[in-house]
């Protein structure tokens, strides 16, 4: 394992492209083949961190090493797939999303200093929830920060 010196700060707007590339490079690695993923992925997502930006107190935080992006992650209020109809006080959700970190630089506890930099984001931004989804390899650095298994609940349907 090499050591790097990291820096985590808040990722610029200029900088936006990144964390695009960094969606689709997690979707990639986690298994999504190419042919999965829409070929718009970059306008896409960079129109969702736009309008994110905008109304969802979204921030991003990139973590460098020798002066390069080696790593990212995104959060924000999340909007809900239901009616927001509880005091904020009661419930904010937060959502975290789009935490990678290059191959080289994987193991080093980067993962776990970008997401616990969204988490302070979320927290001073009032939310009193935070999910995220895990892939198998990142969920031992999620229940380490605290974050638990929820009761939420899949359904996989087949389209025809």
């Amino acid at each position: 394992m090499t050591d790097w010196e990291i820096e985590i700060r808040p990722c610029r707007r200029d900088e936006w492209e990144v964390l695009a590339d960094h969606e689709y490079a997690m979707w990639r690695d986690i298994g999504a083949a190419p042919d999965q993923i829409r070929p718009d992925w970059r306008a896409r997502t960079l129109r969702f961190v736009e309008d994110a930006a905008e109304c969802r107190q979204f921030a991003a935080f990139a973590a460098l090493a020798e002066g390069r992006i080696v790593g990212s992650a995104c959060g924000q209020i999340w909007a809900g797939l239901s009616p927001d109809v509880l005091e904020p006080h009661y419930k904010c959700k937060g959502y975290i999303w789009g935490v990678y970190v290059a191959p080289p630089h994987r193991g080093q506890g980067i993962a776990r200093a970008l997401t616990a930099a969204v988490t302070a984001h979320l927290q001073s931004v009032g939310c009193t929830q935070i999910h995220l989804d895990a892939s198998p390899a990142g969920r031992p650095v999620y229940e380490k920060l605290g974050f638990a298994p929820s009761n939420g609940m899949r359904l996989m349907v087949k389209n025809e």
